[in-house]
């Protein structure tokens, strides 16, 4: 996931003009209240709003008062991946996300924290790649919390948390719910439309495709991506990567 462009509106701004991009965006408001027109529906906004814009989606904002707001343009979204290749089941057409950061504004730091580095020294990029990735996690988590089954929603949070390792037991993470693992796996699916090793795999792999689009940035080799993605051997890796993506790790 390649993170194109970040920045911040310098000023306390009244109007943006509608626009689009050929990217998503990724908006978080810090002071103001108003209301941001995406598309066709109106949505307010206020300090700690956070937007998802889909590409090509026409967008403005306006605020009586004024607003500031900090935002970045990426090519895509975790949970967008995640839905696209079946890992979810909300609709595979991309619409608009809104959603708040916490009491603690995690959201916020992690921006504020990738804007100082992104106008310091080059020397920071692969720290400011990783904290792009930290934010999209964060919005991953979020995105998830419209789950109504509390035991997958605490599962699916296990396994997001998990699956970098190795050596991840997912029949353990399971039988946590105090359920059979029959009978978990199925609610699971039943949720989510996979089962919880087809949805590892999908977020491997996932991150596998984040890592390899900067290796030449993070200078990583497909070894590498292997281990940091949770798999010790990197020809296996390497197998399962080219049956989701189609083509081999080393020319993605």
């Amino acid at each position: 996931m390649a993170l194109y462009s970040l920045g911040t509106s310098h000023v306390s701004l009244k109007h943006c003009e509608l626009h689009s991009h050929n990217s998503w965006e990724i908006v978080l408001n810090v002071k103001g209240m108003g209301i941001a027109l995406v598309g066709e529906m109106n949505y307010s906004f206020s300090p700690n709003t956070i937007m998802c814009i889909p590409p090509g989606i026409p967008h403005m904002k306006t605020s009586e008062n004024g607003f500031y707001d900090i935002y970045f343009h990426t090519d895509t979204i975790f949970f967008a991946m995640q839905t696209s290749s079946g890992t979810g089941k909300k609709s595979a057409k991309a619409l608009p996300l809104i959603m708040q950061d916490d009491a603690e504004q995690s959201f916020q730091s992690i921006l504020s924290l990738m804007l100082r580095l992104h106008y310091q020294t080059p020397k920071h990029e692969a720290v400011l790649l990783s904290l792009h990735n930290a934010a999209l996690q964060l919005l991953n988590l979020w995105a998830d919390r419209d789950l109504t089954d509390p035991v997958i929603a605490y599962i699916q949070s296990r396994l997001i948390s998990s699956f970098t390792d190795p050596e991840i037991n997912i029949t353990s993470i399971l039988l946590e719910s105090g359920y059979t693992k029959d009978y978990i796996r199925r609610r699971f699916h039943k949720e989510l439309g996979v089962t919880p090793n087809e949805y590892v795999t999908n977020l491997r792999i996932n991150y596998a495709r984040q890592l390899l689009s900067q290796k030449e940035i993070l200078k990583l080799n497909v070894a590498d991506v292997s281990s940091m993605c949770g798999y010790y051997d990197a020809a296996y890796f390497s197998r399962i990567f080219r049956k989701k993506i189609g083509i081999p790790p080393g020319s993605y």
